[in-house]
């Protein structure tokens, strides 16, 4: 067990509070923080003899972008006028508690691997987190008034959450693979990668939170 994971909670906490109270001067300390973070892990991983560990790295960086590209347009098309899609402190916020749990027990599971046997507990708490959030996404979908063709802004809005939905279901079929399949198959090797991708679904989430209910 590393400090790593509580010292992530901890900049998720200041992420959320900051975000919740909108104080920007707490969000660029998560960032300096979390900057820490992703060094640590890099430099964690820089002896390990993974298979492909940097094309790893491309994809993810490369779904970043593609995120931070329609977060850009949801700013560049917002209006003062401009209804959010939901409450930020509704179903949207409750969401986030779902998925930063699921990634507190994904940890466990990822920490626990070849040592505790009961390790599948976590790895169905997790898929059970995450479907929740599923069909909570799917819930607020249904109740929000606005569509796709009120304006650019929530084009872009609907766009953003509908892909980081997509990955969240991508996430459990991968997810689900390890519980179906197994450890001693998958091997440490995919099992970590599959893990590494839950979280960045979850700390993406963050991102779509803040700018596309908050700001």
């Amino acid at each position: 067990m590393t400090w790593l994971p509580i010292y992530n909670a901890f900049c998720v906490f200041i992420f959320l509070v900051s975000a919740i109270f909108w104080q920007l001067e707490g969000v660029l300390i998560f960032l300096i923080f979390f900057s820490f973070s992703t060094l640590f892990l890099w430099l964690e991983t820089v002896n390990i003899n993974f298979h492909y560990i940097d094309s790893y790295w491309l994809f993810i960086l490369s779904e970043a972008i593609v995120f931070i590209s329609l977060l850009v347009s949801c700013l560049w098309f917002y209006e003062t006028d401009f209804c959010h899609l939901s409450n930020a402190s509704d179903i949207p916020l409750f969401g986030c508690f779902l998925l930063l749990s699921s990634s507190i027990t994904v940890t466990a599971y990822h920490h626990n691997l070849g040592v505790n046997r009961n390790i599948n507990f976590n790895l169905l708490l997790t898929i059970f987190l995450g479907i929740c959030f599923v069909f909570l996404q799917g819930f607020e979908f249904n109740e929000c008034n606005l569509t796709l063709l009120n304006s650019s802004y929530h084009a872009s809005c609907f766009c953003t959450v509908g892909l980081h939905f997509s990955h969240v279901v991508i996430g459990l079929i991968l997810l689900t693979g390890c519980l179906l399949i197994g450890y001693n198959t998958l091997t440490n090797y995919y099992t970590t990668l599959i893990i590494w991708y839950w979280h960045f679904v979850d700390y993406i989430w963050l991102l779509v939170y803040l700018i596309v209910y908050i700001c």
